[in-house]
């Protein structure tokens, strides 16, 4: 397989990859309801550190994703630049 028909599908899947990261915060961002006061003050307190719990964990996990494709993008875009040169086997100086 020639390095540009690589890198090609590394971009592809790294776009996708990066977009189904976005929808994912998209969707989170959607589904986010503000708490509402009421009860006493532990159980508001519980609650809102339950909720950014579950924030932060929603948050690292879009994150590695989007890091994942980036990762993905920049190695796509690289092989297709050594397939388009011509050049294959050394290294290049950037």
């Amino acid at each position: 397989m020639k390095p540009e028909h690589v890198g090609l599908a590394l971009v592809v899947i790294g776009l996708i990859v990066v977009l189904f990261g976005a929808y994912l915060a998209y969707q989170a961002y959607q589904a986010y309801k503000p708490l509402r006061g009421g009860g006493s003050l532990e159980e508001t307190i519980s609650t809102s550190v339950m909720e950014l719990v579950n924030l932060a964990f929603k948050l690292a996990y879009i994150g590695v994703i989007v890091w994942a494709g980036g990762i993905l993008l920049r190695n796509g875009v690289d092989a297709f630049k050594v397939g388009r040169k011509g050049g294959g086997g050394g290294a290049e100086a950037s």
